[in-house]
Parts: C-alpha cells; sequence; structure tokens
C-alpha cells in the first residue's frame, strides 16, 4: 500500500495530512534529533508510529511492527 504524507516542521512540531487508498486524515507529532514520532488520525482508526529521519527519507514502524520507508519529494 502506498502512503502519501504532506509533513509540515514548526521547530519539535510535526502537522499536516496523510492519504492511504480511500482512506486519508490528519497527522501531527514530534521530533527530536533524528528521532520522530507521528500520529495519523483517520474518520474510524489511528495509528502511531516511531521511527528515525535523515532530512531526506523517513523510516517508521507502527507498535505492531509493521514498517515503512518514505522519500522527500
Amino acid at each position: 500500500m502506498q502512503i502519501s504524507l504532506d509533513v509540515a516542521q514548526q521547530g519539535a512540531t510535526l502537522t499536516g495530512s496523510y492519504s492511504a487508498g480511500r482512506r486519508s486524515g490528519h497527522l501531527h507529532g514530534s521530533m527530536q534529533g533524528t528521532q520522530v514520532s507521528l500520529e495519523l488520525e483517520g474518520k474510524r482508526t489511528s495509528a502511531s508510529l516511531t521511527g528515525t529521519t535523515d532530512g531526506n527519507s523517513l523510516r517508521v514502524q507502527t507498535a505492531k511492527g509493521v514498517s515503512c520507508m518514505a522519500t522527500r519529494r
């Protein structure tokens, strides 16, 4: 499944939106150094993601161990 993230950073705070197929919603989170925490909030469900970034790529994992990687466009 492909997920698109639109993320804005203001200091350590991350905000934005996501879309994944028919699902979409808002996201918020934080960043400390290279460590990232995100909450994806949809109409019926939400997901917590944690991971790392190097500025151009983002590697995250859910609490259930599902992982993915994103790259900056």
